[in-house]
């Protein structure tokens, strides 16, 4: 059975990158990829269900 890591681990963005600038581009990412107004999303929902494009083969 392979173990579980607890506790932190450390950010190695933090040693290129202050953190409040790093919480920024992630959440610009996440908005590109996840907000309903962004062209570039790939994550749509239809009534009931959820599909994530998949870019590669332009499929779901």
């Amino acid at each position: 059975m392979q173990e579980v890591l607890r506790g932190s681990m450390e950010n190695l963005l933090l040693k290129v990158a202050p953190k409040e600038e790093i919480d920024k581009k992630l959440e610009h990412v996440f908005e590109t990829l996840f907000g309903q107004e962004s062209p570039e999303r790939i994550y749509f929902e239809e009534d009931d269900m959820a599909y994530i494009v998949d870019t590669g083969n332009d499929d779901v």
